[in-house]
């Protein structure tokens, strides 16, 4: 997501709306941060040029894997917006850490990290109308268990499968403000427990319509060549 401080951009005074107004340092003044990797920043990138991908399902669908056309028109928008006065993030603290310490206005950031800091009294913000990026995580088996240890391998499952129960991926959300990822868990966020998080959640009803779902397949494909360009993009 795009996070920034109210002590730089009031309320009541402009704040950001949209994924240009990450990159347009003339309408909103201050210092950036964006990740040392480059995943959602060429996704976007293309937000900022191209808002009207956001309308649609189809729009968005047509950035969770980006064309060769659409990643190059990418890299020449980010050489236009990435300068000295840039700084690059390389855990998920540093950017609620850089806004605090008013060492960035704006950055990039994992949105749990963002409520949390916000939940500690910190002036951020979400900006989810700019859009953002949906990433999955994943629980993993240990690769001969199954041969090993058979009770611990059905434990396992079972215990992957009951994290996937619409009731279960919904109470994931009130420990840390991402998912749910089982569509039939969004009923369950209606209930009052989930009052507090619930407009938090880049997948909740207020926030899935301004997001891209990762094409992880696609990034991991890409991820080498990509990654250099950043890189070499964000050495200058």
């Amino acid at each position: 997501v795009i996070a920034y401080s109210t002590e730089t951009y009031p309320d009541g005074g402009p704040q950001p709306t949209t994924m240009m107004d990450f990159f347009d340092t003339d309408k909103f003044p201050g210092r950036r941060s964006w990740p040392y990797y480059h995943n959602h920043m060429l996704r976007f990138a293309q937000l900022a040029l191209h808002p009207e991908l956001l309308d649609t399902r189809e729009g968005r669908a047509s950035l969770s894997a980006l064309t060769d056309e659409a990643v190059e028109e990418s890299w020449a928008f980010l050489a236009e917006h990435t300068d000295e006065n840039s700084v690059l993030w390389q855990t998920g603290s540093d950017c609620p850490q850089f806004l605090i310490s008013g060492e960035v206005d704006m950055c990039t950031a994992w949105n749990g990290r963002i409520f949390d800091a916000q939940q500690e009294g910190a002036p951020l913000k979400i900006c989810w109308t700019c859009g953002h990026l949906l990433s999955t995580d994943s629980w993993i088996i240990v690769k001969g268990l199954k041969d090993d240890d058979l009770n611990k391998y059905e434990l396992a499952e079972l215990f992957i499968a009951w994290t996937s129960f619409p009731e279960i991926n919904a109470r994931i959300s009130l420990f840390i403000t991402y998912g749910p990822v089982n569509i039939e868990s969004l009923p369950f966020l209606d209930d009052a427990a989930y009052d507090e998080v619930r407009d938090q959640l880049p997948s909740s009803a207020a926030n899935i319509g301004f997001a891209i779902l990762e094409d992880e397949i696609y990034s991991g494909d890409t991820y080498d060549v990509q990654f250099e360009r950043w890189v070499d993009l964000t050495a200058q």
